[in-house]
């Protein structure tokens, strides 16, 4: 596969919270949910389930590529027959509370006779199993 560039959403936001807080929003089914407004899982290692059922929009699943203990978290993920596309959210401290970094790309991928074969991008987190 020839690598291109795709379509990206990159968002960042100031937290009034600390660093560890907004790491267990991220990384707890329930607190995930309730920021996607919706219900969620996630398994916060490589190789862990991500789902988002969001009830008023397609369910989304996928599975997390790379996850660096309350710092970051990466997954790649679809919704239904839609483009699949790697998140990568990234927390750090900044002043009294916590800079959160979210970038979305769409991911370039080829048809199988088994599915999708998907191109991810190298990580900039650490992998940690």
């Amino acid at each position: 596969m020839q690598e291109r560039d795709l379509p990206r959403i990159e968002r960042s936001v100031w937290l009034p919270a600390d660093p560890a807080t907004v790491w267990e929003h991220l990384t707890d089914g329930e607190m995930l949910g309730m920021w996607f407004d919706g219900d969620a899982t996630i398994t916060p290692r490589p190789g862990g389930d991500v789902r988002l059922d969001p009830g008023d929009g397609p369910m989304r699943w996928g599975t997390v590529e790379a996850v660096e203990d309350g710092a970051g978290i990466q997954w790649s993920w679809r919704a239904g027959d839609g483009d699949p596309s790697l998140v990568v959210i990234e927390i750090a401290p900044e002043d009294d509370g916590t800079r959160l970094s979210v970038t979305e790309t769409l991911l370039d991928y080829e048809m199988s006779y088994y599915g999708p074969t998907y191109v991810l991008p190298r990580s900039r987190l650490r992998w940690v199993g």
